[in-house]
């Protein structure tokens, strides 16, 4: 079964893209960024189906992580996200390490990059050729 909308949300939304409709280079300030999600977008339509449910396997980690760094943000303890136990001495920088692995294999899985302009560390880009 083809990935949903929603699960196509989670996954750009992981790899640090903009959930605009139609996102223009106006709207995302210069044209590179346009072509990494429009190829992106593409390559989460044309999943093979065992690669739905690699990709689908690989938004449950993100989601996970994700919220396990939401429950420290707020103060809880955290101790597992994504099959992964940690700690209690472990920092948020360990737990974003891990969502770091998991987001970079999620863009390897559909072939696309992470979003040049995301803020996330550590600073990645599309490579323009000349």
């Amino acid at each position: 079964m083809p990935l949903t909308e929603a699960e196509r949300i989670s996954a750009m939304r992981h790899l640090g893209y903009t959930v605009l409709s139609t996102p223009t280079s106006l709207s995302l300030g210069f044209p590179g960024i346009t072509q990494a999600n429009f190829v992106a977008e593409q390559n989460l339509l044309n999943l093979t189906a065992a690669g739905e449910k690699l990709v689908r396997e690989q938004l449950e980690r993100l989601d996970c992580l994700q919220r396990k760094l939401d429950q420290v943000a707020l103060g809880s303890d955290v101790d597992s996200a994504g099959g992964v136990r940690f700690r209690p001495s472990e920092s948020i920088e360990n737990i974003e390490r891990v969502y770091n692995r998991y987001q970079l294999q999620l863009a390897d899985m559909i072939g696309a990059t992470i979003s040049p302009l995301s803020q996330k560390d550590p600073p990645r880009g599309v490579v323009e050729p000349c």
